[in-house]
């Protein structure tokens, strides 16, 4: 399993795995393990998902 972008969900429900997603991290893999070969006819299976933020509650006025 490869992956995590910071790309901006507008709408969890519709998210995806892009091509351009899926581009950007072909290279970083490469980099990671440079004696092996990754390309996209290796890929079974591609999904996104929105992880979850905890919470933030804003600092009191001072």
């Amino acid at each position: 399993m490869v992956g995590s972008t910071d790309i901006k969900a507008t709408n969890p429900d519709e998210e995806r795995c892009t091509p351009e997603e899926i581009d950007y991290f072909l290279p970083a893999l490469r980099g990671l393990l440079p004696g092996l070969t990754f390309d996209k006819a290796q890929i079974v299976y591609a999904y996104a998902g929105i992880p979850p933020c905890p919470p933030v509650t804003p600092p009191a006025p001072a």
